[in-house]
């Protein structure tokens, strides 16, 4: 009774994320439509914006996906979590990207970063080694950088080693076995660790150039929970229940089947994780959600396409050096 309430909880709330996750990709398709993006292209693309959050909403969907199928195949959980990091480090690099776009050029990012020294580097959890005034400094452009490449390793890294992972853990009782698991589990930690750190330093750098008028701030703070609370909840659960749930799972009949510990905490993680991402789709339903400030209204006989520089700017191309573009506006006055 226990397992199949369990599996019908689970099933249910990955039902719904399906349902919200749907209804939001859905709001998105329209409002790009709207715009005219979408229409006639040879590579089907809905805009430098519905794009990157499409993907983004897909994110809590892939996880109550693998993660229901993980109650019902617990053998299959390390090509199941190999799915969701996949999808994940594609994530991070889509809401770096977005809220460059929101920014719309580097330029416009560099010249709003602070005047003063501050402590750029002091987040959790970090904060208590570099919290101190001797670690201020002025942010640059180099730092921006930095943080980039931190959050960028994580999207190379994690799902290398999560195929290496679950190469390693089909040979299990091999010589080695052991060393090359607390390697692999290493390298994975350390990377989401300095993923989440470079993610929390580069954010208000990022975001303090958007202005309140274009962009509520509390929906960027939204914007950027949807993200650390899924890189903290697989691995905070991860964490937990293995030690909360120490015994095995007997049947009600006497004398009757034993579930190991080992697949009965899988079983309670995945229904776990399909809670969360059911939770995590509504967050996403709200921080992505498509009115007129993610799409606003377009004048197509004065103004140029939407987003245009943005992404020539993030694709290596300095407007600035190209005179035929140096008359067109970044999107914020200077």
């Amino acid at each position: 009774s226990v397992l199949i309430s369990l599996w019908c909880a689970g099933l249910f709330c990955a039902v719904l994320t399906l349902a919200v996750t749907v209804y939001n990709v859905r709001r998105h398709y329209e409002s790009a439509r709207e715009q005219g993006l979408g229409h006639h292209e040879m590579l089907p693309s809905f805009g430098a914006r519905a794009d990157r959050i499409m993907q983004l909403l897909l994110v809590p969907a892939v996880g109550a996906v693998t993660s229901a199928a993980q109650m019902f195949i617990p053998g299959a959980t390390p090509i199941l979590s190999l799915f969701r990091v996949c999808q994940f480090s594609v994530a991070m690099r889509d809401l770096i990207e977005f809220l460059f776009v929101l920014n719309g050029s580097q330029q416009h990012i560099v010249d709003n970063l602070p005047k003063e020294k501050i402590t750029l580097f002091s987040k959790f959890p970090l904060c208590c080694v570099f919290g101190w005034s001797c670690c201020a400094h002025r942010p640059r452009l180099g730092h921006l950088r930095f943080f980039v490449a931190g959050v960028r390793q994580f999207s190379l890294l994690l799902p290398l080693f999560g195929a290496v992972d679950v190469y390693i853990d089909d040979r299990e009782g091999m010589p080695g076995f052991a060393v090359s698991q607390r390697v692999c589990e290493t390298v994975m930690a350390v990377s989401t660790f300095l993923a989440m750190w470079s993610f929390k330093c580069l954010l208000p750098l990022m975001t303090r150039s958007i202005r309140a008028e274009d962009v509520d701030p509390e929906r960027i703070s939204s914007m950027e929970r949807f993200v650390l609370l899924q890189m903290a909840a697989a691995k905070l659960l991860g964490m937990l229940i293995p030690r909360i749930v120490t015994h095995n799972l007997y049947s009600e009949t006497p004398g009757g089947w034993v579930m190991p510990q080992h697949y009965y905490v899988t079983i309670i993680t995945g229904f776990m994780l399909t809670v969360v991402q059911f939770m995590l789709s509504l967050l996403g339903a709200c921080a992505y959600n498509a009115d007129e400030t993610i799409y606003p209204e377009l004048d197509e006989a004065h103004d140029i396409p939407p987003d245009a520089l943005a992404l020539l700017d993030m694709n290596g191309i300095d407007v600035t050096r190209w005179k035929r573009l140096q008359h067109l506006q970044y999107g914020y006055d200077a």
